[in-house]
């Protein structure tokens, strides 16, 4: 029992020691660590400036401690802000200032010690981006914005001229099939924004089919639509103002398939004799009449060719000394002397035809019987109408062909205003300071005026048996018996007028819906669109004409218009460099007209373009130019011959397409200390009549040239061969490819790898890609892809070294792809259609379409946006090489706005409702 006894008290004692009752330990350690001390970062800071955390109380500690900074300054209940050590006790205030940096998107973070915590104040400098934005107040400027919704601003406003008032985008191009009505229409402001929409009369429903400039991959915009053996072709219009052919696929989502190039009016001067040349296209079914007027001084020599539209390779048929009677159901007449003749723009289809075949297919059977040599104009069930010379008008006659009686009722009206329907005629009648519309039904007695225009012009459109009468902005209608006309659409100004499948279409104006697509049945009218293309008045400016924007430095945008480059300050100042191309600089001969390149080539310092005159020789002359912002220098003389231009870093090339001469230029060193040298000209057993020389691409460390060989017959290229080389910095040469034949189309680059560039190689029957190893030197084909792909749909890039290709438009074939180089296969991963482009950040891989964005997870594409998470929106890609991705967001063009996404739906909006977005955009550094 005593052992537990002494046991016991032990115990006690411990007890007793461990809850303090010690003398030595009534003394605890005092708190020197404050609670809950932080400070948020400061997002969006200023460049350059001191930004300060918020003041934060201190708390929790039970004396005064020390306090420290590193890469900072500090402050005690406001006082000076200090560096040197100090203290701080409880209930004081603590503040902590960065000095941020001149650079954007960049952190810089200040270490403050407070007791025994430390803590840190990060402050991030604002993410800004610069574009070309339009607004109703200034039109298309410069702006800058960071990244928060709707903060964009007017940098400068470059063209200080007063606005016109705004209406909306006017409908064109229309085409009518059955049930659907196909239309282009562009977006207020927006530079190439042509949409093609489809209306349907079943459902009354209006969709679109994509941008023009999306569909056909360049800037695009409407010319003319039509439809062609139960096909839809669309004529579009490039930045350059080359012209196209497009077949319009309905059953692949609007796929748009490249027919031909198209030829367009022209008015060329000759500077033999100093007058005009026309030459004037018109489109007759599958024909195309080319229509050539060169003046010769005394007289106008008029020639006329006719060639197939469908099978540009077709020999044309030439008609030179022929006059131009008209169209027939698909067929084309001339005469010359007295033989008539009809082709179907082929030789074996070509052939003289009589006098009499001729009369009765044009209803010119009559004519014997008219007076003075009269011209057949039209007929009702009883009467023909004709015309009389009477320079500079004609007079009217009537022919009766049940008595043959004659008769003339006007005297002096427009020949081509005159149409009929089964009982009456209208023509039109000019007198002084206006025009008289007048019927007819054969006689004097009823031949009346139904309108008199005191001004303005009078314009007649004709449906089946219905006429309409167009004067300025009204419209009006013929009653049935024909006896007056009457407003239609009284509210409104008629814009445009159309006649598409007996139906009378036109662009009416109200002040509270702007401009829309209307239809006319008689004297009921209907509304077709309602697109929100809402009227605008506007008290602002005019916008700034350009053709291209590049960013040079940190912050100075370069813009070209036709004669002039601006140098814009992007920080608050907004200050404009300009330079003038005036005609005083270097140049062989008189400058007739000055144009620029639409495209700016960058290096790290300069800007360089091209600009090219025509000459009082009739010839063009190139030049080039560089600017840094501040001055801007000629690079290189004058040349008759274009050069192929790119650049590297800092590094800029200027190749001789024809020669394959070339310059290199470092932007350290003046214009005159040059590197040149020269693509090898080749040696072939074939006899080549020239050679073209173009750089098709650029990796971090070499310029790639392709040389084309070519046999020419005529103008066309009829066969070649092609070489590839690679151009260093230093201005080495390596020869790294070589293809025997032409004919299959040329390789193409399509991508800079990490160490290698990959090219597209044509052939007969599938299409190689190749991928050249630059430290090897080596050469090699990575994979084939059989006829089921087009060349002009292949996209490919590489991202952390894995090499994907997007197939574009709505074939078949259409989706993403993947090529594994262990195995060495290509995987399609989707089937995903009309997809555009894809874009990489540190987090997300983002795969842009024409009605959508998808995120590409574990070989997956998910959907990120389309217009069905959109409410009351429809959500089109406006442009596929508009992105950039800045703080790790991605930024694109959507719509024609600028929209922001960070990978998520909630973090994807709109930037900037207020502006249409009218460039490139440019991150600020």
């Amino acid at each position: 029992m005593k052992l537990k006894h002494s046991l016991l008290i032990s115990a006690i004692t411990l007890a007793l020691a461990a809850c303090g009752s010690s003398p030595d330990n009534d003394e605890k350690p005092l708190d020197k660590t404050p609670d809950g001390l932080t400070f948020p970062t400061a997002d969006g800071a200023p460049l350059n400036e001191w930004v300060e955390s918020e003041p934060v109380s201190i708390k929790g500690i039970e004396e005064s401690v020390s306090v420290s900074i590193e890469n900072g300054e500090y402050s005690i209940d406001g006082g000076e802000y200090t560096t040197a050590n100090g203290t701080i006790a409880a209930g004081e205030t603590l503040q902590v200032r960065v000095k941020t940096p001149t650079s954007r998107t960049t952190l810089v973070e200040a270490t403050v010690t407070v007791g025994e915590s430390v803590v840190s104040f990060k402050a991030k400098t604002a993410s800004q981006i610069a574009f070309m934005g339009w607004d109703v107040n200034f039109g298309n400027e410069p702006r800058i914005s960071n990244l928060a919704m709707n903060n964009a601003s007017l940098v400068v406003d470059v063209n200080t001229l007063e606005a016109d008032a705004l209406e909306g985008e006017k409908i064109k191009s229309l085409v009518k099939t059955s049930d659907e009505l196909f239309f282009c229409r562009g977006d207020v402001g927006a530079n190439y924004s042509d949409t093609l929409y489809v209306y349907n009369y079943v459902t009354e429903n209006t969709s679109h089919l994509g941008t023009l400039s999306a569909l056909t991959k360049e800037d695009s915009q409407c010319i003319e639509q039509f439809e062609l053996e139960n096909r839809l072709y669309v004529i579009t219009e490039n930045a350059t103002e080359e012209r196209y052919l497009w077949g319009i696929d309905r059953n692949k989502e609007g796929k748009l398939t490249k027919v031909r190039s198209y030829p367009k009016n022209e008015v060329q001067k000759d500077y033999g004799t100093g007058t005009n040349d026309t030459f004037e296209v018109v489109r007759y079914g599958k024909l195309l009449l080319k229509i050539a007027n060169i003046n010769m001084g005394s007289y106008i020599a008029t020639r006329y060719t006719v060639e197939s539209l469908l099978e540009s390779d077709r020999p044309a048929q030439n008609f030179r000394t022929h006059e131009f009677l008209g169209e027939k159901e698909g067929l084309i007449y001339f005469r010359s002397s007295n033989q008539y003749w009809r082709t179907d723009g082929t030789e074996s289809g070509t052939f003289e035809i009589s006098e009499e075949q001729y009369d009765v297919l044009f209803n010119r059977e009559n004519e014997d019987y008219y007076v003075d040599q009269g011209s057949f104009l039209c007929r009702t069930d009883k009467v023909d109408f004709y015309s009389v010379e009477q320079f500079p008008n004609h007079d009217f006659y009537s022919y009766d062909r049940e008595t043959g009686a004659n008769e003339r009722l006007l005297t002096q009206v427009k020949e081509d205003s005159v149409k009929c329907n089964d009982d009456y005629a209208v023509v039109i009648q000019p007198v002084d300071n206006g025009e008289y519309l007048w019927r007819s039904g054969g006689v004097a007695e009823n031949t009346f005026t139904l309108k008199e225009a005191a001004s303005g012009d009078l314009e007649i459109f004709q449906t089946i048996n219905t006429f309409y009468i167009r004067h300025d902005s009204d419209l009006y209608f013929i009653s049935e018996s024909g006896e007056h006309a009457d407003q239609v659409a009284v509210q409104q100004t008629i814009k445009d007028v159309f006649v598409q499948d007996n139906t009378l279409f036109y662009n009416g104006y109200t002040d509270t819906e702007g401009t829309e697509l209307w239809a006319a049945n008689g004297l009921d009218i209907s509304q077709l669109t309602a697109d929100s293309f809402a009227p605008s008045s506007t008290t602002g400016t005019q916008s700034f004409d350009y053709q291209s924007t590049a960013l040079l430095g940190d912050h100075t945008m370069i813009a070209l218009d036709n004669e002039s480059v601006y140098a814009i300050d992007m920080n608050a100042n907004g200050d404009v460099y300009k330079f003038n191309v005036n005609g005083d600089e270097q140049s062989t001969f008189q400058r007739k007209s000055i144009s620029f390149t639409n495209e700016i080539t960058k290096t790290q310092k300069y800007g360089y373009f091209e600009s090219w005159v025509d000459t009082s020789m009739g010839a063009k002359e190139f030049q080039y130019y560089r600017t840094d912002g501040v001055e801007t220098e000629l690079v290189g003389d004058a040349t008759f011959i274009t050069s192929s231009i790119a650049a590297i870093s800092d590094t800029f090339l200027k190749l001789d397409s024809r020669g394959g001469d070339f310059n290199l230029y470092d932007d350290s060193k003046p214009l005159s200390e040059f590197v040149s040298g020269q693509v090898p000209q080749v040696t072939s057993g074939e006899e080549f009549q020239r050679s073209i020389n173009d750089i098709i691409g650029t990796t971090n460390d070499f310029f790639y040239v392709r040389k084309k060989l070519l046999i020419d017959i005529g103008n066309e290229a009829a066969g070649g061969e092609q070489h590839l080389y690679r151009i260093g910095t230093d201005g080495s040469v390596e020869s790294i490819y070589s293809e025997e034949n032409l004919a299959f189309g040329e390789v193409r680059f399509l991508l800079s790898g990490d160490g290698s560039a990959y090219f597209l190689n044509p052939s007969e029957s599938v299409n190689e890609v190749l991928v050249y190893k630059e430290e090897s030197n080596s050469t090699e084909v990575l994979f084939s892809l059989d006829g089921s792909f087009n060349a002009d749909d292949l996209l490919f890039y590489e991202v952390d070294s894995q090499v994907y290709m997007l197939v574009s438009g709505g074939s078949d074939s259409a989706g993403l792809y993947t090529f594994s180089s262990q195995d060495e296969t290509l995987t399609r991963i989707s089937e995903q259609g009309l997809l555009l482009g894809m874009v990489a950040n540190d987090e997300n891989i983002y795969v842009l379409g024409e009605s959508g964005i998808w995120l590409l997870e574990n070989d997956s594409l998910q959907l990120l946006i389309d217009e069905s998470v959109i409410p009351d929106s429809n959500f089109i890609v406006t442009s596929n090489a508009n992105t950039a991705v800045v703080d790790n967001k991605l930024l694109f063009e959507a719509n024609h706005k600028l929209w922001i996404s960070d990978g998520t739906l909630e973090g994807t909006q709109m930037l900037n409702d207020n502006y249409v977005v009218n460039s490139s955009i440019h991150t600020l550094r």
